[in-house]
């Protein structure tokens, strides 16, 4: 019987795919950078709305309070303005700005094949976008505090 086997040819066994709720491979090597550019983008669509909407705001209160600025404060209002006049271009800059952080996340991901190049530019470009906009909010809430202090005297 021995002899019989070892005679007929062996065939590859045949592997049928899987369901998709029972895979167990990781998820495609895109989705991580992805989120974090996604995390990225919403940082810096935050700073820009602020410098679009509420920076003008502040702008007209200061104004009718004839308020002497500090020069943060100007710089955050010149900047203001910069963006209020050119938003269209920097809205495609942004685009292309995200787009470029995306494929460098992915870029760092699949060169290294290690997800701690990826984490650390992530923390890195959102630690810097959120003290920039912390930086933003503090320059125009300083002012503001000492307006409204010089007021209930």
């Amino acid at each position: 019987m021995d002899n019989i086997r070892t005679g007929l040819p062996s065939f590859p066994e045949r592997r049928f795919p899987e369901p998709i709720g029972e895979r167990s491979q990781p998820a495609p090597r895109f989705f991580l950078p992805g989120a974090m550019a996604f995390v990225h983008g919403l940082l810096g669509l935050g700073f820009f709305a602020t410098l679009l909407v509420a920076v003008p705001r502040f702008k007209r209160i200061f104004a009718d309070f004839a308020v002497r600025l500090p020069a943060a404060t100007e710089l955050a209002v010149n900047l203001s303005d910069l963006a209020v006049e050119f938003w269209y271009a920097i809205f495609v800059a942004f685009a292309v700005v995200l787009a470029l952080d995306a494929a460098l996340m992915v870029w760092l991901r699949r060169r290294t094949g290690s997800r701690a190049l990826v984490w650390v530019w992530f923390l890195l470009v959102l630690f810097l976008g959120a003290s920039l906009l912390a930086y933003t909010w503090t320059t125009l809430l300083a002012p503001l505090a000492e307006l409204t202090d010089g007021l209930s005297r």
